[in-house]
């Protein structure tokens, strides 16, 4: 008989951050980089300038699986920022902003001025509740202010299932 255990530690690694400004009268990107910080483990660091208040933010997501090339999978949805932290109404999109929360400046309502950043973030597996195949991924995030679009960042990860064969 096989029997198949699952561990608790898997990889849940970012490899790559990508970060582009379609306006940088309006939002400028002062940092966005990657710093490893022990083997299987990188953080995120980002600051953007939002040189005038936002009062109507939205945000495109979506996940791509590469599989000869990026493949879109599983997550492809719009949220209204401003909306989500007055109060959370959308299950995926808190399970995805309860990774960043601890990270950041932008977890409040609106409006949005000044400094945005994200300061040290790196994935967590216990905090990650969707359950997601052996692989390597992309989180693009296109980001709306007034129905027009502002700014990208595109996060790649790889993530591992630490399963053991038996």
């Amino acid at each position: 008989m096989r029997r198949i255990i699952l561990m608790d530690a898997v990889i849940f690694k970012l490899t790559n951050m990508e970060c582009l400004s379609y306006n940088e009268t309006w939002f400028v990107i002062h940092k966005c980089r990657l710093k490893a910080l022990r083997r299987n483990v990188a953080a995120f660091y980002f600051n953007g300038t939002a040189s005038e208040p936002v009062y109507d933010l939205h945000l495109h997501g979506q996940l791509f699986k590469r599989a000869s090339g990026y493949k879109p999978f599983l997550i492809n949805t719009d949220i209204d920022m401003c909306r989500y932290f007055r109060k959370p109404y959308n299950a995926l999109s808190r399970t995805l902003m309860d990774l960043f929360l601890d990270f950041t400046n932008f977890n409040h309502t609106c409006p949005y001025v000044g400094d945005q950043i994200v300061d040290g973030f790196y994935l967590r597996p216990e905090m990650f509740k969707l359950p997601l195949p052996t692989g390597e991924y992309k989180l693009a995030l296109r980001w709306y202010v007034n129905k027009k679009l502002q700014f990208d960042t595109n996060a790649s990860f790889e993530f591992v299932e630490n399963l053991i064969d038996q």
